[in-house]
């Protein structure tokens, strides 16, 4: 049984702006990417709204409700007040939404462009907030438009690797990371990310 021993390094690129220009000297053909993005943010699901209203988490709103509420009182300090105007919040999650769709086409066009032909795994967050079969497949549609968009299927520009159920991306409920029972789709990308580095 001949067996190679693999050591992988994990590199966190951060999301920030400020270090765009950085990572573009990092990115090669010889890494395994995964693009993370959160899901409440491409699908405004009623656990998503209700852990916003209850301030547990800043999807983006705050800032657009401030804008919002601003607007009409003049003051914007009770944002989640605007909550219950659904005019506010298609608002705000129409923004946020193509906010995060921007951001994905950003990464991905990156990866092509300066890693053609690596694998990349893209990951949705929050599944514990999004996690219906009807909205991740939402999302993989999302996905694909962007990747069929941007033509980064075409040739060798880009390996996207889709999960076991045929999504083009693997959500993940990252509110079990370091419990006890972690998601399994974690094992899932564990065994995708180990495959794409033996490819190698």
């Amino acid at each position: 049984d001949d067996q190679t021993k693999v050591t992988i390094s994990t590199w966190d690129y951060a999301g920030q702006e400020v270090f765009y220009a950085l990572q573009q000297l990092f990115l090669s053909r010889y890494g395994v990417y995964c693009v993370v993005f959160d899901m409440a943010k491409l699908v405004p699901t009623p656990e998503a709204m209700a852990s916003i209203a209850k301030g547990e988490a800043d999807r983006g709103l705050e800032p657009c409700l401030r804008r919002y509420t601003a607007a009409r009182s003049g003051d914007g300090s009770d944002i989640y007040s605007a909550l219950g105007d659904s005019d506010a919040v298609r608002s705000c999650f129409g923004e946020i939404q193509n906010k995060a769709v921007d951001l994905l086409d950003f990464w991905l066009k990156s990866i092509a462009l300066q890693a053609p032909g690596a694998p990349v795994l893209v990951v949705g967050t929050s599944k514990d907030l999004v996690g219906e079969t009807e909205h991740h497949q939402e999302i993989s549609e999302k996905i694909y438009e962007i990747l069929n968009r941007s033509s980064l299927l075409h040739g060798n520009s880009l390996n996207v690797v889709k999960n076991d159920d045929g999504l083009w991306f693997f959500p993940v409920d990252n509110s079990k990371s370091g419990g006890e029972t972690p998601d399994a789709v974690i094992g899932q990308m564990r065994g995708k990310i180990s495959k794409a580095v033996e490819g190698d």
